[in-house]
């Protein structure tokens, strides 16, 4: 499940009310090098987290949406890197996990971004479970609960378009 829109810059703080409507913690999808993954527990600080992409001119703001009651198994993968192709830096998090929504603000347009929302299916998951184990059994999430969720951030992302 997946969509992708054009908003107004003004119009993610729509998006992020949307997350933030039942409990849920929003992580950084990939950490700053040689970092932990920042986890943004509010509605508010994911905004400041937006926010400081924006006025840091990064490309954009991805993050993984977690519920809790979603149950399922999150976590947080360490990867090597390079050294020598990332400014000494040697490994970097990203979050992990089935049933993880994914928000993605693409931020070349700053004042009129393309935001996307996806999310695995219970088939996808099951599907790929056997090339990342690691990942645990697809059936751990609460996959009704998942699909709720993304489909009401979406549908909040198609109004604001």
């Amino acid at each position: 499940m997946q969509r992708a829109e054009e908003i107004e810059v003004s119009k993610i703080g729509d998006i992020v009310s949307a997350i933030f409507s039942e409990p849920a913690v929003a992580y950084q999808d990939y950490s700053d090098f040689d970092s932990e993954l920042k986890q943004y527990k509010t509605e508010e600080a994911l905004l400041r987290g937006i926010s400081s992409a924006i006025d840091g001119n990064a490309h954009s703001a991805n993050f993984s949406i977690y519920y809790p009651e979603a149950k399922g198994y999150f976590f947080s993968e360490r990867k090597s890197l390079n050294p020598a192709k990332c400014n000494g830096a040697t490994f970097r998090y990203v979050a992990s996990g089935w049933g993880l929504i994914q928000l993605q603000i693409d931020l070349k347009n700053k004042l009129k971004p393309a935001v996307s929302v996806s999310v695995n299916s219970q088939k996808r998951a099951e599907a790929w479970f056997q090339t990342y184990p690691e990942f645990k059994e697809p059936s751990l999430w609460e996959w009704k609960y998942v699909e709720k969720q993304a489909r009401r951030i979406i549908r909040v992302l198609k109004q604001c378009a």
